[in-house]
């Protein structure tokens, strides 16, 4: 009737006269932007066939059937088959007692998240092939109270259902689908997934294409089967196991431990931890064989690594978490885009992390990230820097000795010197407590040692005058208007003169041209 009408949004059945309709068969067949319908109290009661009836009305997202009549109803294949935005169906008025077609009844609804069908009589289907194939979103679907008496198709049924956690099937009995048919129906379901189906004839659980006896738990209510693990398992309301019966919360005050189920014990394993996000103990991490202590899933506080492993007292290590025991190196790489560190094994340092913690086996790329060994030195990091070796504090680096431009004390190296010391050059810049008496600050502040033949010369002023107070042993003071009075000079056995260049020189006898002498002083002299 509006079979492909494509630019209708909205219509109106509610005054419609439907009482003697028999079918509905792809009715709003591709109305691609219809959004909404409105049946009202139209009369459905005697329509036998609403295949395609709402096939590939894409925008529509809800439907209201709650005056909807179906007790006649025979073929619903098709019927909601590329609704691909609608998101939750009520069905539970659906009278299908009579009904024999559901295939593709609800595929490739893509965004569909629930859907109550669990009143529908299916005694009578004898196809179901396809009804819930790709829907991706759906995450619980319960047809426990399904029969499957005439069924003789159930290929692809819940096939690409991506996000499906839950599929209840308790009673759902198979007098007729073979194996392949049913391996089929499961494909491309998550691993986690769980489901059961029972064989009428053996009373075996069908897992998929596998088959195994269930245990007393499997009849309890609340219970769904573990596929992988062929066994019944509590559901996710009531998860807890204990005495084969499924419990929301452990009784009598017991632990609830999560191991590869939910289970109630009076004690936790010693590889299990408490859990404080949801109270459950959990198992330690794989690399953890004791972790007692409470915690959450990102730290859990182990407390003894498994053989093969460590903790590592690293400021990038994850406290409390145990690391394989590398033959030779490792090091951490940080990958800026996850914003985490990453542990590897190496057998030599890689470029990029070539400093080596030889304590630790560790390869960094900046000792300074260690909380010990901060300081490097040739590629390697110390605590300490070696013997003989200066410190660069500043920097964190050692060096064999000091910059020129830097001041040396206590074998640290310091840009000047620290306080209650002063600045003095002895072959080097060094730092010191005392000044010795036979140093002078020089105009550039730093201490010099005086001329050679000064004993004190502690005076302010520059290296070409010498400004001594006191000469060493063998040299005195001249009075002499050739000389600087703070000068001194070697005593001569006989005499001393000045030459051309005025350099001083003791003699004997008084060279030629400076035969003239001064008795009270020993000067030899050119003229009086």
């Amino acid at each position: 009737m509006f079979y492909g009408i494509n630019n209708m949004t909205e219509i109106d059945l509610s005054n419609f006269q439907a009482g003697s309709v028999t079918s509905m068969q792809y009715m709003f067949y591709e109305c691609t932007n219809l959004i909404s319908i409105n049946f009202g109290n139209m009369d459905t009661s005697k329509v036998e066939n609403i295949e395609g009836i709402f096939m590939y009305c894409t925008k529509i997202k809800s439907f209201d059937f709650s005056k909807f009549d179906t007790s006649s109803l025979t073929h619903a294949k098709y019927m909601f088959k590329n609704c691909e935005s609608v998101e939750s169906l009520d069905l539970t008025n659906f009278k299908t007692t009579k009904l024999k077609n559901m295939y593709d009844m609800f595929c490739n609804c893509y965004k569909l998240l629930s859907v109550n069908i669990s009143n529908f009589d299916t005694s009578n289907v004898e196809n179901m092939r396809g009804i819930f194939f790709a829907c991706r979103k759906i995450k619980y679907i319960d047809i426990q109270n399904f029969k499957a008496t005439s069924l003789n198709n159930l290929i692809y049924t819940f096939s690409y259902c991506y996000d499906l956690i839950y599929l209840n099937m308790r009673n759902f009995r198979i007098p007729n689908v073979n194996n392949v048919e049913l391996y089929n129906t499961f494909i491309r379901l998550p691993s986690t997934t769980k489901y059961c189906i029972q064989d009428v004839n053996t009373k075996e659980y069908l897992i998929g294409n596998i088959t195994s006896n269930c245990s007393d738990l499997c009849f309890q209510e609340n219970v769904i089967i573990d596929q992988y693990n062929k066994r019944c398992i509590c559901n996710e309301n009531y998860k807890f196991e204990y005495n084969s019966q499924c419990y929301k919360n452990c009784p009598n005050s017991l632990l609830q431990i999560k191991t590869d189920k939910y289970i109630c014990s009076s004690t936790a394993p010693k590889n299990y931890y408490l859990d404080n996000d949801d109270n459950i103990y959990k198992q330690c991490y794989t690399k953890c064989s004791e972790c007692s202590k409470a915690g959450n899933s990102s730290n859990h506080n182990c407390d003894v690594c498994e053989e093969g492993y460590t903790f590592i007292n690293d400021t990038v290590a994850t406290k409390n978490n145990c690391y394989q025991i590398c033959s030779i190196y490792y090091y951490f790489y940080f990958n800026s885009y996850s914003n985490k560190y990453y542990y590897f094994c190496v057998n030599t340092c890689p470029s990029t992390y070539n400093k080596i913690i030889e304590p630790k086996n560790r390869c960094i790329d900046d000792c300074k990230k260690d909380e010990e060994y901060i300081y490097e030195y040739n590629n390697k990091c110390y605590k300490v820097c070696p013997i003989n070796k200066k410190t660069y504090e500043e920097e964190k680096i050692c060096l064999d000795s000091c910059y020129d431009t830097q001041f040396e004390y206590n074998n640290i190296c310091y840009n000047d010197c620290p306080t209650g010391t002063y600045r003095l050059y002895k072959n080097r810049n060094i730092c010191v407590e005392i000044v010795p008496e036979d140093y002078f600050l020089d105009i550039d502040n730093i201490y010099k040692k005086c001329y050679y033949t000064c004993k004190k010369c502690n005076q302010i002023g520059v290296e070409t005058i010498n400004n001594c107070i006191e000469c060493k042993d063998n040299y005195t003071f001249l009075n002499d208007s050739f000389v600087h009075p703070s000068n001194c000079y070697e005593d001569c056995e006989f005499f001393y003169y000045f030459d051309e260049s005025n350099e001083y020189n003791c003699v004997n006898p008084c060279p030629s041209g400076f035969e003239k002498y001064i008795p009270q002083r020993r000067k030899c002299i050119d003229y009086c």
